[in-house]
């Protein structure tokens, strides 16, 4: 045993010895943690120390640019000042700016110089290369549609203005290619393809490099088409989802089979007949985009007109036939819930009375009890209600939405809905004053009163409310006053109106009411004229037509007749009576 131990004994080191010879390789990896921690320190404090830009310069090299210091200073989108952040965002900038320019070989890099006071100095390196001009613009395999058709519908410049040659813009021939693109899919052609080729290529790296050495680029563009055959139309679907967008079912509208066209179920609100009338793309047909979404336009309309606030209807893109040059067009409705306008408040009018923008809601058919018109007054907002209000209050804005939660029993067909009418006012009161000097009519001055929102019974109560904005307001109306003494001509003017003096609702009639008094000393008489008008004019079909009538009475007095005044001018001296309707 003894002999066994002094035989294993010398293999196994002592404790000292190993210790010993691990230390190194302890130091060693002790250092290389505290070199490792040192530079996430340091990196952290990179990160977290916040550079402002000292200064912006720009290196062109031994080249001359382009364009000057003053002008790249405007496209970086930052300034001497701001946070050196941005500087990475001014390389891209650049490079946007000169392949906008036709230097579509242009290459800007970012150097950066660090200064007192945590401020970096950007130096943007910048070798602009060759400017890029487009040649010649053509067109292959396109043998339905015309080549100069295509060409008009291009962004690229096929032709020189004046002298000057047009530049290449990369971006442009991509957005041209997705507008021809569009065009052969809107007329039928659902498999066509469109590339394009450049002469030289100039995105090849191998051409680029040898471009770089040259002053001007001309560069030929060819677009290569595939139309590929006509699809025509099969069937037309209607898809009907849930609110999250889950199918209910699918409804066969149309169909060059009569037979598979299918009755509707509870999850149509409307007659299969109604729906099918709204549709005009036909089964058989060419398939146009153009006619299929304005199938989507009017059953949207048909929906919102009819109280369903929610509704949504999308055009899905066409389903595909096999071996068929046919597809299915489908169309994907959502109607949710119907509603009934209930109460309706006006919020923030502070000059203009309620009574001003109820009477247009009345004209357009927007009252309590009636099914809320989700067309002409959109939950989005921007509906043709809104613009009117706009347009006729001189708002700054308004919105229509509804208001708080629907409310009636859960079984039934049609909720009730609130809604809200919000109006933000705008400037609808001028004063003007105004001088001019005209060769033929001399001097003449000019003071203006105008208000369009006037309100002819708010008559003031008090001297101070006799200042401008404090009575005459809030109804609507028009009163416009204009003077205008001159040397030689002098006019006086007032004139009123009111859109809504009345008639029925949905009728309204709109009076307007002026005066004139005008006087002009010409070369061997003088002449003026009072005159006076009464107007009324009915509107129909929410304003797209009208019928009116008007009166006119005018006084023109002829006096301070030279003895050299034409014998004419002699005949009518004094005051002639004219009328007329």
């Amino acid at each position: 045993m003894q002999d066994i131990k002094s035989k294993i004994q010398p293999v196994v080191p002592s404790m000292e010895s190993l210790v010993c010879s691990l230390k190194p390789v302890v130091l060693s990896l002790v250092s290389m943690a505290l070199l490792f921690a040192g530079q996430v320190h340091a990196q952290a404090n990179a990160l977290t120390t916040r550079y402002t830009v000292g200064s912006i310069d720009f290196d062109f090299g031994r080249a001359k640019p382009t364009y000057k210091p003053k002008k790249l200073l405007e496209k970086l989108g930052f300034e001497v000042g701001d946070d050196a952040i941005w500087a990475e965002s001014g390389t891209e900038n650049l490079l946007t700016f000169y392949r906008e320019k036709g230097l579509a070989f242009a290459q800007v890099s970012l150097r950066r110089e660090q200064l007192p006071e945590g401020k970096l100095k950007l130096t943007y390196v910048i070798d602009e290369g060759p400017k890029v001009t487009i040649g010649k613009v053509m067109f292959r395999g396109n043998e339905t549609l015309k080549t100069n058709a295509l060409k008009n519908a291009l962004k690229t410049p096929t032709k020189k203005w004046f002298f000057w040659a047009r530049n290449y813009v990369q971006e442009q021939i991509t957005d041209d290619v997705k507008r021809l693109s569009g065009i052969y899919w809107e007329k039928g052609y659902l498999a066509h393809s469109i590339t394009y080729s450049l002469n030289p290529d100039i995105l090849d790296p191998a051409v680029v490099a040898q471009q770089l050495r040259e002053k001007k680029t001309t560069v030929n563009i060819t677009f290569v088409i595939y139309e590929g055959p006509l699809y025509s139309v099969d069937k037309i679907i209607l898809k009907s989802i849930d609110a999250e967008g889950r199918s209910i079912e699918d409804t066969v509208l149309k169909s060059t089979k009569p037979a598979e066209q299918q009755g509707f179920t509870q999850h149509k609100a409307f007659a299969e007949e109604q729906l099918r009338a709204l549709v005009e793309l036909e089964p058989g047909q060419i398939y146009s985009e153009k006619t299929a979404k304005a199938d989507v336009k009017r059953l949207k309309k048909l929906y919102g007109e009819n109280g369903f606030i929610d509704a949504r209807v999308r055009l899905l893109s066409p389903e595909f036939i096999p071996d068929s040059h046919a597809v299915n067009i489908i169309y994907e409705i959502f109607e949710g819930r119907q509603y009934r306008i209930g109460r309706i408040d006006i919020t923030g009018n502070k000059e203009t009375q309620d009574k001003v923008i109820r009477r247009i809601l009345d004209e357009y058919d927007f009252v309590p009890g009636r099914l809320y018109n989700a067309d002409i007054a959109p939950k989005d907002g921007r509906g043709e209600l809104e613009t009117k209000i706009q347009r006729m209050t001189l708002a700054e804005s308004i919105s229509i939405a509804p208001m708080g939660q629907p409310y009636g029993p859960e079984d039934a067909n049609v909720l009730g809905q609130d809604a809200e009418v919000n109006i933000q006012e705008g400037l609808t009161g001028n004063i003007l004053p105004g001088v001019g000097l005209s060769s033929d009519s001399g001097l003449i001055g000019q003071l203006i009163y105008d208000e369009r929102n006037f309100d002819i019974t708010d008559w003031p109560e008090s001297l101070g409310e006799l200042l401008p904005g404090r009575s005459f307001r809030g109804a609507g109306q028009s009163f416009r006053i204009n003077a205008e003494p001159g040397t030689y001509v002098s006019q006086y003017s007032v004139s009123f109106g009111d859109p809504y003096w009345g008639g029925e609702p949905n009728k309204p009639i709109r009076l307007g009411v002026s005066g004139l008094d005008w006087e002009r000393g010409r070369e061997t008489y003088d002449e003026g004229r009072t005159k006076g008008t009464f107007s009324f004019n009915q509107r129909f079909n929410k304003g797209r037509w009208s019928q009116g009538i008007s009166f006119r009475a005018e006084n023109v007095t002829i006096d301070d007749i030279d003895y050299d005044a034409p014998i004419e001018i002699l005949k009518v001296k004094g005051d002639n009576f004219l009328a007329g309707i």
